[in-house]
């Protein structure tokens, strides 16, 4: 094709993210989904402009992160992995509700700060009162009790569960198998089933509380998609494991594959029961891959 906007999108996406980065955190390694880019000029002149004009604020972090939470890390021990476009199936089919930037701060393996960016979720969510922008950026570190927040948004919290509902979200494009078998063992105790696109989006939806469960028993995902809704959650006290209940490693130099699928939940009795009717689907995909 001549003209790829998906492509266009990624590439200028990731490479004003990560020269952000690099321009502050020189020594940090970074992931991110679209790999060494490379040069290109037209890419890079569009990039610069673009970061000359738009200036970071980071008073947002004020409040929420005093100096006395602040720690030095190691910089050959930290990784930054980012998804500069989550949803780009959605986003090519002009399905913008479902699409995200993600980026995620791992320190020896563990998910430790998150920022999950959806540029397009007051054209379809309610905006709060004064608010003119499009954009929706979540936001925040499990460490101390930085918890989760939303940019420009003080007085934002997660909902309270309601205990009377299950939903569960599940992905668009892949719905059989290993989905269909755990939602089955699942039986009366999940209330409504959504099918969304974009793995940032399920995770938001999670932490907000407007879903409890996002489910993906199966190989399909990687690590930077889920990185930053991991730490999120850890957050405000949630789970984001692979489908076998264990801890996802991020780990810069092994396979970025989410092979063991992906289970999130705030509520630890939804994530415990999920685990388990994931079990036997997890088990027979094991089994296959011997």
């Amino acid at each position: 094709r001549d003209f790829d906007p998906q492509t266009v999108a990624d590439r200028r996406s990731q490479r004003f993210i990560a020269g952000g980065i690099r321009n502050a955190f020189p020594a940090v390694r970074i992931v991110g989904e679209e790999g060494d880019l490379g040069s290109n000029e037209e890419d890079e002149a569009v990039v610069k402009k673009a970061m000359m004009e738009n200036k970071i604020d980071l008073s947002c972090l004020d409040k929420k992160w005093p100096t006395s939470k602040d720690t030095m890390l190691p910089a050959d021990e930290v990784c930054v992995w980012i998804d500069p476009l989550d949803g780009t199936r959605e986003f090519t089919e002009g399905k913008f509700e479902f699409v995200s930037t993600l980026v995620g701060v791992t320190w020896k393996g563990k998910a430790v700060a998150g920022v999950i960016s959806e540029p397009y979720y007051y054209d379809y969510n309610e905006r709060p009162e004064g608010f003119t922008d499009s954009a929706r950026a979540m936001w925040g570190c499990p460490l101390g009790d930085v918890g989760a927040h939303i940019y420009g948004q003080d007085d934002w919290k997660p909902s309270t569960p309601d205990e009377a509902r299950c939903l569960v979200t599940t992905s668009r494009s892949r719905t059989q198998g290993p989905v269909v078998d755990t939602m089955q063992r699942l039986g009366d105790r999940v209330t409504q089933h959504v099918q969304a696109g974009g793995s940032g989006h399920k995770l938001s939806r999670v932490i907000e509380g407007s879903a409890d469960i996002w489910l993906y028993p199966a190989a399909g995902t990687s690590r930077w998609d889920t990185c930053p809704g991991d730490a999120l959650l850890q957050a405000i006290g949630g789970h984001c494991t692979n489908a076998l209940g264990k801890p996802i490693v991020y780990d810069a130099d092994a396979s970025y594959d989410n092979t063991e699928g992906v289970i999130a939940a705030r509520r630890k009795d939804f994530w415990d029961a999920t685990v388990e009717a994931a079990a036997p689907s997890m088990a027979e995909q094991q089994a296959a891959r011997k």
